[in-house]
Formats: C-alpha cells, structure tokens, sequence
C-alpha cells in the first residue's frame, strides 16, 4: 500500500460499497484528467501489483500451504482480480459520477503548482519498487520518526488524520476480507470445508479491529515520515491545509471510495476463484 497521500484512502470506504444509480457530475475524460494529475491513475497499479503479491504470497496469504502448481493457479488467478486497468476504469468512472464540478477549480490549482506536482511524485514514488524495496523503506521511515523533532511528528500525526489514513487502511483489510469470504461462500447455504459460518466470520473481523490499528498507526507514521522527507515543515503544512480544505476532504473521500471500490471488487473475484485452484477440483 502505498504509504502518502492516495495510498492512505480514508473512512469512507462503506459508502464505496452501496450501489446507487446516479447522474454522472462530470465527463469520464474530465475524472481521468484529475486521477492522473494527483497520481492515483499510476498508483492503482502499483496498489494492483502490491495485492496480487500480497494475497497469494503474503505470510496470511491464501496461497499459505499451497502446491506449486496451486500457487501457480492462484497467481493467474489474482492478476485476472486485480487488473490494473479495470481497477482504473472503477475508480475512473466513480469520480465521474460523485466529483463535484464545483471543486475542479481549487484541485487543478493543488495539482498544477510546484509544490502539488512535487508531492504527487513523491507519493507516486514512495509506492514503485518491488514488496523487498519497499519494505527497505519502510524500515528507514521508522528509523527516521524516531529521529524527528516533536514539532515534525506532530505535522505527520496532522497528516494521519486529514488523510483518515488510519481508519482508511483497517476498513480496507477488514472490506477486502469480507468481500474475499463473501466471493469464496458464495451462494451456498453452508460454507465449504474450513470457511466459518458468516456470524463467526463477522466476530472474527471485529476481533481483530484493535490490532489492526495498533499495527497500522506506526506503519503509517513511518511511511509518511519517509515518503515526505524532501519537504520543509511549511510545505507539509500547506499540504495538510489542501487537505483540510472542503475540495481537499471532498476529493480525498473520492480516492477511498474509488479505491475502496476496486479492490473491493478484486478480493471478491478472487474468493469466487479460489474453489478452481485446488489441485483436482476439476477433475
């Protein structure tokens, strides 16, 4: 996940998630212009690359205890979930649907200044490199934090928050496991063999919320203290204040649920696939 800007997509993830039929507020070439401009267009497939790794390969992945030739399976399988371009195409045409026309004028202003394409290539830069380059920097952003003065780590907790970047990341694991359970269950009155009951399952991710965010607040923290190294402490500040401003909160909210909606959606495919992949299930 990417560990600036875009990448922490926030708290709005459930509204992502209800289906509505709405007017589309502005053209889908329009949504592609503002998705480029702020990074988000490159960064899906960055995120893309990262899922696809991470949930078949991950300790916690569901390739954990496969064959190899199920491994094999699950990879084609997961780059068929999270394809670069159809998560573009969702998070393209949901900003054409929700985008206020009447915030294009202050976000084409964050985007098209020095200091907006600046942090755009930082964040579009803090997410390339293989899952080995950036966990590399992951370690160096915490051994940075601890190095910053209080006034420093007080702007990047600033940062967190306008970013919902905390809430955005556990609603997106916990999402992504619902909708992967959900896609793996199907239609089917009782799961399959070792899946919980759907009762059990929601106990489990209520369980885990807690750690979630006691593991995600220091991840995050690092990351931002890495990815951002380059600007003055008034250049952070100018940024959280984009952030905080009503087009800044609007278009980041538009981020989580364009996001939110795509891996969405991938982890789905993926469960309804997993059932293929054993060894002798179509035999």
């Amino acid at each position: 996940m990417r560990t600036g800007g875009a990448r922490h997509w926030a708290a709005g993830l459930v509204l992502a998630l209800l289906a509505h039929v709405a007017l589309a507020q502005t053209d889908l070439a329009t949504a592609e212009q503002l998705l480029r401009k702020s990074g988000l267009w490159v960064q899906m497939a960055t995120v893309a690359d990262t899922l696809r790794d991470t949930m078949v390969s991950g300790p916690q992945g569901v390739g954990a205890g496969a064959t190899p030739s199920e491994v094999a399976r699950l990879q084609v399988l997961a780059a068929q979930a999270y394809q670069p371009q159809r998560m573009q195409e969702t998070a393209r045409a949901l900003v054409a649907q929700r985008l206020n026309p009447d915030d294009l004028a202050a976000l084409n202003a964050w985007y098209d200044a020095p200091l907006g394409q600046q942090v755009n290539q930082m964040e579009v830069d803090a997410g390339a490199g293989s899952s080995e380059a950036q966990r590399a920097r992951g370690l160096a952003g915490a051994d940075l934090f601890q190095t910053l003065a209080p006034p420093r780590k007080l702007l990047l907790r600033d940062m967190v928050i306008a970013l919902r970047a905390l809430d955005m990341n556990v609603s997106l694991v916990q999402a992504s496991s619902w909708a992967l359970y959900q896609g793996l269950r199907g239609s089917d009155a009782n799961p399959p063999p070792g899946v919980p009951g759907e009762d059990e399952m929601r106990a489990r991710l209520d369980a885990q919320r807690p750690g979630l965010r006691l593991a995600f607040a220091p991840l995050l923290l690092s990351g931002m203290a890495q990815t951002y190294a380059a600007l003055s402490d008034d250049e952070l500040q100018r940024y959280i204040d984009f952030l905080r401003s009503p087009s800044g909160r609007a278009y980041t909210d538009l981020q989580i649920q364009a996001v939110g909606t795509a891996l969405v959606e991938g982890a789905a495919a993926l469960g309804r696939g997993l059932r293929g992949v054993k060894d002798g299930a179509n035999t």
